[in-house]
């Protein structure tokens, strides 16, 4: 039920939006052909994260960026921070990358990957690839920045929930 009010109500939250110009980041709940149409429509970009609900798409993803997943060891550089050691990587990469048609896509320009490496002290080394698509031509660094803000927010509606309880 959740899943079909949010295919309704974020479109129709869009359109009363003002978002000509501005990059929309939405989570993989959103992230739907419906939903990139009404952005682009409005003049807006999206940057959409892409996880299971998106099958062909991801595995796409997955391929298009096997050749930077391979020679991420000479890449990686970590750094220490909050009692962890912490290594994130973007990489982008144009839809010419993908195999397959994703055309239904609106706009559909760039596919972006973080590689997040993560050691604490008596933990497991903890390796994770979270993928993106996005209607606007990205850089690694303007990627970067767009998901790591839109993570800020995220960890704010735990914050805001909590200061109102």
């Amino acid at each position: 039920m959740l899943r079909d009010t949010h295919l309704t109500a974020i479109p129709e939250l869009i359109k009363m939006l003002d978002i000509k110009g501005a990059l929309i980041t939405i989570d993989a709940m959103a992230c739907q052909t419906k939903i990139a149409k009404v952005i682009t429509d409005m003049g807006g970009d999206y940057l959409l994260a892409v996880k299971s609900n998106q099958g062909k798409l991801r595995k796409a993803a997955e391929k298009a960026f096997s050749k930077e997943r391979a020679n991420l060891a000479d890449t990686v550089v970590f750094k220490e921070s909050h009692g962890h050691i912490e290594s994130r990587q973007c990489y982008v990469v144009g839809t010419n990358k993908l195999e397959g048609d994703f055309s239904h896509w609106a706009s559909l320009k760039s596919i972006v990957m973080v590689e997040n490496c993560r050691f604490e002290k008596g933990k497991k080394l903890d390796l994770e690839y979270r993928y993106y698509i996005s209607s606007k031509e990205l850089s690694a660094e303007q990627a970067a920045n767009a998901v790591r803000e839109h993570w800020g927010i995220e960890s704010m509606h735990w914050v805001l929930y909590c200061e109102y309880e």
